[in-house]
């Protein structure tokens, strides 16, 4: 057992986190404190949190990439227990897919791609691996015909999130 000294609580040392500095190896503060104060910091200082992550990784760009490559089968398995968590989210995307109708081919993808000259349609952005997204969710009652696929990068991707935005309206301008 061990006092945190925030609460002044007394807990078991499972509830606090380690910290190889200390004698005991543990923090002094338990973790439901140590949550509440990194909240309230990232709150206060956000700017200059994600301006210093930003530079770290502008200046240490071989570190994400070793870090990737020697996790790689960590992140396998964390994705696969996920999915053996959660399989109900992956067949529920994969029968919408196939009850939306449609499909394209690699070929359909690739004249895609050299149509928009592989860039990402919301970006503009031409350095980044392209994924595909759909300009109607599936999960909205959309196809998977590659007339309703625009390619953008996975961030875009991500941001666009189950909305319907058509980046191909301005791209098209530009596209032909």
């Amino acid at each position: 057992m061990k006092t945190c000294t925030k609460c002044h609580v007394e807990k078991k040392e499972s509830q606090f986190p380690k910290d190889s500095r200390k004698r005991d190896g543990l923090s002094p503060v338990c973790k439901e404190c140590h949550k509440v104060y990194s909240s309230k910091r990232y709150t206060e200082h956000k700017e200059e949190i994600l301006a210093h992550s930003t530079q770290y990784r502008v200046e240490h760009p071989e570190y994400h990439k070793q870090y990737n490559t020697e996790h790689k089968e960590e992140y396998k398995g964390y994705t696969a227990k996920w999915h053996a968590k959660h399989p109900e989210q992956h067949q529920n995307r994969r029968a919408r897919i196939e009850d939306g109708g449609g499909s394209f081919t690699l070929d359909e993808w690739t004249a895609l791609l050299i149509k928009y000259r592989y860039t990402c349609l919301c970006c503009g952005r031409e350095d980044v691996k392209l994924t595909v997204d759909h300009v109607v969710p599936v999960s909205l009652g959309g196809s998977n015909d590659i007339e309703n696929i625009q390619p953008l990068c996975k961030s875009c991707n991500c941001s666009k999130g189950a909305n319907t935005i058509d980046f191909r309206l301005n791209a098209d301008e530009w596209a032909n």
